[in-house]
């Protein structure tokens, strides 16, 4: 009796692990594809996937060149422009990130344009707590 009870242990003990095993790869993969956006002390947003040749790590990369670009100015005016299914946010003109339907998918939201109003406010939000403020005339 013993035995048998062993061997069916032992079995169900084995299948468990065959069946969990591939979870951990799954969830692995889609984990090393999401880059956190930090700009100074603010967290902005995931980036979870990558827009055509520029990886998900690419594009955290360029946003904060352009930030590190423009921190120093007076001001930030940022703007979007659809292209087709997609909006792209700029800073002071310049390019800095592309909202892709596929990132709205992997985020949970119904679109790009969805998606940028909350991409757009954060880094807002990121710029104004981290930009250097010129110091005026009268205070040199």
């Amino acid at each position: 009796m013993l035995p048998k009870l062993i061997y069916r242990s032992l079995s169900a003990t084995l299948l468990l692990g065959a069946l969990l095993a591939p979870l951990p790869a799954a969830a692995q993969d889609s984990d090393e594809t999401a880059v956190a956006l930090k700009i100074g002390p603010v967290s902005c947003f995931m980036v979870r996937r990558p827009d055509g040749e520029w990886s998900a790590k690419q594009r955290v990369n360029h946003v904060q060149d352009v930030f590190a670009k423009h921190l120093g100015a007076a001001q930030g005016n940022f703007s979007t422009r659809r292209r087709g299914d997609r909006v792209n946010i700029f800073l002071n003109g310049d390019f800095v990130i592309g909202v892709t339907p596929v990132d709205a998918k992997a985020t949970g939201f119904a679109d790009a344009p969805s998606l940028a109003k909350i991409w757009i406010e954060r880094l807002r939000k990121a710029f104004d707590e981290t930009h250097v403020r010129p110091v005026p005339e009268r205070e040199r």
